[in-house]
């Protein structure tokens, strides 16, 4: 458990449609170092979603807690599938809204 500030930005989008939301720590209590990326590119009917989050814990107790903190990382992009399917399945108007509103952004990053 950590109290940090990052910086996020959303890329534009490629030709090839690819949307990627990155991250750089500013400050934290004992976190030397973060940053990452999360990049869905279109693929099929699909998405292809990779996320990479590189962190520096400043911390001596990392090794032990190796495991613990990529089991985190896991659960976090397991949640985000989870939500996205909660959504399309459930509440297909909301999701098609907040699509909506991230096209309405990134047309407006394109400008």
């Amino acid at each position: 458990d950590e109290d940090y500030t990052c910086r996020n930005t959303l890329a534009r989008r490629t030709a090839s449609g690819r949307i990627q939301v990155g991250w750089e720590l500013l400050q934290a209590k004992s976190l030397r170092h973060a940053s990452g990326h999360l990049t869905i590119e279109p693929m099929g009917k699909g998405s292809l979603v990779r996320y990479t989050n590189l962190t520096d814990p400043g911390s001596i107790l990392a090794p032990v807690l190796k495991r613990t903190a990529m089991g985190q990382m896991r659960k976090t992009v397991e949640a985000l599938s989870r939500e996205v399917l909660r959504y399309k399945h459930r509440e297909p108007q909301e999701l098609k809204r907040q699509v909506d509103r991230l096209n309405q952004v990134l047309a407006a990053l394109d400008r």
